[in-house]
């Protein structure tokens, strides 16, 4: 069902739920990671009893878990928002490690993302052990793969180490030809969060390819983008500030608060005076969502209006003062 897309009646996924809790003890690896994987890529909820009854036939069976069994467990997991136990977490963590080696870069970057998502340090042996194996399989990792990993460290922290950055650089290169807006953007915004400069080559590649694809870029891209650029110190080239401040105004409808504040953010502190309708529809977005916005958000929208020497339009302002006054009290 989950293979199809077919979401399953109610009283089916009640009936399937309660016979899979009894029937637990008889499920191999491989069950477990079907089961629980078709519950996370329908959005169900599996209730207390299944996920307990999973979580305890997972830790008496981890010993003969694959890797893709690992991966997919925790990416399930993650999906669904629910932080393993102490117990299986262990399990799940010493298998990985005991077989490192066996792990492809879907499944690697998938754990590791899966790891991120959930907030869970992997422990220094097996972030050692993994990003040893990502070196050593880098020139097999796709767009997604590569993303997920760079995006996976740099939400846990984890500096990936010259050897890593250096392979995940080359593979993205040789690869370029098949990044997507994701890849792009996870990949700037993460050497930004990591605060490593990504090199004249890469820049380069990361640039030219976001303006050929910039009509694929989400809001969530372009301010990550952008705000990757200039935490990095990183003007933009014409074409490539031409294509996001296009992309932006297009997408203008679809930016939080967030995005819109990092975005202006962004161009102010690159010194970047950006096109008057991409002003009209940034300001136009944050008078519209002004009850959304957070005390960082309208610092740093005013800031930016101030750093480019703009000053906001009556309805803006109003907007913004009104909700900082409210996060006030």
């Amino acid at each position: 069902l989950a293979t199809l897309g077919v979401d399953p009646l109610a009283e089916l996924a009640t009936a399937m739920s309660m016979q899979a809790v009894a029937k637990m003890g008889w499920f191999n690896p491989q069950d477990v990671t079907n089961l629980l994987w078709s519950i996370a890529k329908l959005g169900l909820n599996p209730g207390a009893e299944l996920v307990s009854a999973i979580s305890r036939r997972s830790v008496e069976i981890a010993g003969d878990f694959r890797s893709q069994n690992v991966s997919s467990v925790m990416w399930s997991l993650a999906t669904l928002g629910m932080e393993p136990g102490a117990e299986l977490a262990t399990a799940l963590v010493r298998r990985a490690v005991s077989i490192t080696g066996d792990f492809i870069a879907q499944d690697l970057s998938s754990l590791m993302w899966a790891l991120a998502t959930l907030g869970m340090e992997p422990g220094a042996e097996m972030t050692t052990a993994m990003l040893t194996h990502a070196v050593a399989i880098a020139e097999t990792f796709d767009s997604q793969a590569v993303a997920n990993l760079m995006w996976a460290l740099a939400t846990l922290a984890i500096q990936p180490g010259a050897e890593l950055m250096s392979a995940m650089s080359r593979q993205t290169l040789a690869i370029e030809g098949k990044v997507d807006s994701q890849h792009v953007s996870n990949m700037m915004w993460s050497l930004a969060t990591l605060k490593l400069q990504p090199g004249a080559e890469l820049l380069s590649a990361m640039s030219r390819r976001a303006v050929m694809i910039a009509d694929s870029f989400k809001s969530q891209g372009v301010a990550n983008l952008m705000w990757a650029l200039a935490t990095l110190g990183l003007k933009p080239c014409t074409e490539l500030a031409l294509a996001m401040s296009r992309q932006a105004v297009v997408r203008s409808h679809d930016f939080n608060p967030q995005e819109v504040a990092n975005l202006l953010w962004a161009l102010a502190t690159l010194s970047m005076e950006p096109e008057s309708e991409l002003v009209k529809a940034m300001t136009g977005r944050a008078v519209a969502m002004a009850g959304l916005f957070n005390a960082q958000d309208v610092s740093n929208v005013m800031w930016a209006l101030a750093t480019l020497g703009m000053e906001p339009e009556v309805e803006l302002a109003t907007a913004m003062l009104r909700r900082g006054l409210e996060i006030e009290r």
